[in-house]
């Protein structure tokens, strides 16, 4: 009986196909040209089969002066043989790159693209595996196999019209035990595509933790999690190999089909052929050109079972590559309303926001819209308050109340699951983000940095920006005198996220940055958290100049840095619970003052 969940299946395959062809679209003219070639090249092999039938006959006939005139068409054929089969060389390789090309391009392009919400929820190291290991299968599919199996079938179609021209009974005789072997291989090889699925997760996951033995390599070390690392990373690697190990037990049985495949055809028509040839039906010429004609069919339909080999494991990857391309992304509406004079720069009205527990590893990542709603226990829970033009606002409170939510919510990196976010008297919802994000600037707890020059990385945002507007950024950040100390100065390359700097000295690379990017509105999260006395002394130098004239909302819990800003709302459990200057809520008596006073204490015991 046929399952519901078969037909799916079957029409997942049928869309996954269709879906993979349509990144050819860009490039049909040199596909069609390709097409072409390859049905020349077909008829060309054709041509040496009407070779050799004329040879064989004019030997039995003994006509040699039929002979100079076969070699004459032999030079000219096996000429534009060498020819065609350049073109179709050099047509395949050029289609294959673009491929290739395309394929990257798109899953790079819709990664960018996609919200932070599933990158919350994605491990990277899972993340890069479908894009190295399953994305190159996919561009192989889509580049060779797919292709080549229209040349196939452009093959297949016209050696049969020309070999039932010479005999019809020959050709259904020769032929007929092949589709019986073809449809029972087929069956015995489906599963395999599942099996190869589950390996490719599992490599997945191996990829993942070796992501994370790299990342916390120091941890692991100090910690002793050597051992406990690898036997998690060699557990992957195992369900891999079982899991390969199935699907590949499968394919043991392909070779037995290849024999029969291979071999019946020619000697039922070799057999055949010579009785036929015997009673008159066929002359002694067009056997032998039958049997050498008929590897363009046996050759290309034995290898069927490969194929189909080839298509279960492919699908099995192509399937979680489209899970990712099918995650929804940002959206790209909304308008540019521009930098007003609106006194109000910044309102949050009654926000409510929690971030949705999505289990972005499963397998239908497409029907989980990974996007941020409200739980029983939101991080910010109706909070309201509004930040004036060229205003300096502070956020405060306990780690995990959602002081750097509000800056995430500020860029649009999740979408408010209720109430409304304004910026210059506009709801977030009817901006269009790129072009909000323009208009600020965002400096994170956790410094990015490319492995790049340091040219490069303070010019991110603004990257025609001249060398001395470049230059007097790094001024305004503190970050000229150790930037001319190096080999190179702005032209010295960093390691990758700047390793080779101080926490220090890649804060400041970050403000400047910001400077350059000379936004209305710029976003601090936690700038100085892991700074010593020194460095957090020479950033918050920078950050009172760059912050000069602009607005600023600064999440830190190092009141040092805060004191003298316009105000300050503390945060507790979600919701701002006081409001005012230093002084007053020291005065005041309440979580600030208790903060500020354990952090006083805390000071002045180291």
């Amino acid at each position: 009986m046929y399952s519901k969940n078969q037909k799916k299946d079957k029409d997942s395959f049928l869309l996954l196909v269709i879906r993979m062809f349509t990144y050819t679209r860009k490039f049909r003219w040199l596909m069609f040209a390709y097409l072409a070639v390859a049905a020349i090249n077909t008829l060309i092999s054709l041509a040496f089969g009407y070779i050799i039938n004329k040879s064989v006959g004019s030997v039995i006939d003994h006509k040699s002066s039929v002979l100079s005139m076969l070699i004459f068409e032999t030079v000219i054929i096996v000429t534009a043989g060498v020819i065609f089969k350049y073109l179709g060389t050099y047509l395949s390789g050029i289609f294959r790159s673009r491929v290739m090309s395309e394929v990257r391009e798109h899953a790079v392009s819709h990664i960018q693209k996609l919200p932070l919400s599933f990158m919350d929820h994605f491990h990277s190291g899972d993340l890069i595996s479908r894009l190295s290991n399953d994305i190159d299968t996919v561009q192989k599919f889509i580049g060779s196999s797919l292709f080549q199996l229209f040349i196939d079938f452009i093959t297949v179609i016209l050696t049969s019209i020309y070999l039932a021209s010479i005999n019809l009974k020959l050709y259904i005789g020769s032929l007929i035990i092949m589709p019986p072997i073809i449809v029972i291989s087929t069956f015995v090889s489906r599963p395999m595509g599942k099996f190869f699925k589950e390996a490719s997760s599992a490599v997945g996951k191996a990829n993942a933790l070796a992501a994370d033995t790299y990342g916390g390599l120091p941890i692991i070390k100090a910690y002793g999690l050597e051992e406990h690392f690898l036997n998690r990373f060699e557990e992957s690697i195992n369900s891999s190999i079982k899991s390969n190990s199935k699907g590949l037990h499968l394919l043991k049985f392909m070779p037995i089909f290849n024999i029969l495949l291979w071999s019946a055809p020619f000697t039922i028509c070799l057999i055949y052929g010579a009785i036929l040839s015997l009673n008159g039906e066929i002359s002694p010429g067009q056997l032998p050109a039958f049997v050498y004609l008929l590897n363009n069919i046996v050759w290309t339909v034995a290898a069927i079972p490969r194929i189909v080999a080839d298509f279960q494991q492919s699908m099995g990857t192509a399937r979680r590559f489209f899970e990712i391309i099918d995650t929804p992304t940002e959206r790209e509406d909304g308008m540019d309303f521009g930098v007003s004079d609106e006194e109000e720069c910044i309102r949050f009205n009654n926000v409510t926001f929690s971030y949705t527990k999505t289990n972005a590893s499963n397998a239908n990542l497409s029907n989980a819209d990974n996007e941020p709603g409200i739980s029983e226990n939101p991080v910010l829970n109706s909070i309201n308050f509004s930040v004036r033009k060229g205003c300096k606002v502070a956020l405060v409170g306990a780690s995990g109340c959602g002081k750097s939510t509000v800056l995430k919510l500020i860029m649009g990196f999740y979408e408010n699951a209720s109430g409304t976010i304004d910026l210059w008297g506009n709801n977030l919802s009817k901006w269009n983000l790129h072009v909000l994000r323009d208009k600020i600037s965002y400096v994170s707890q956790e410094t990015f940095l490319y492995p790049a020059s340091i040219r490069y990385n303070i010019a991110m945002g603004r990257p025609d920006a001249s060398e001395e507007e470049i230059l007097q950024a790094a001024r305004a950040a503190n970050a000229i005198d150790f930037i001319l100390e190096l080999p190179d100065g702005i032209d010295t390359m960093i390691g990758e996220r700047g390793i080779t700097l101080s926490g220090g000295q890649r804060q400041r690379l970050s403000l400047a940055r910001a400077f350059l990017q000379n936004s209305s509105i710029i976003l601090l999260d936690e700038p100085t958290s892991a700074l010593d006395t020194i460095s957090e002394a020479q950033v918050q130098e920078a950050m009172n100049r760059i912050l000069e004239g602009r607005t600023a909302v600064i999440v830190t819990h190092r009141f040092s840095t805060i004191k003298d800003v316009d105000e300050i709302m503390v945060m507790d459990q979600g919701r701002i619970t006081e409001c005012g200057t230093h002084q007053q809520l020291v005065n005041a008596d309440g979580l600030y003052a208790r903060l500020y006073n354990r952090q006083l204490e805390r000071q002045v015991a180291v």
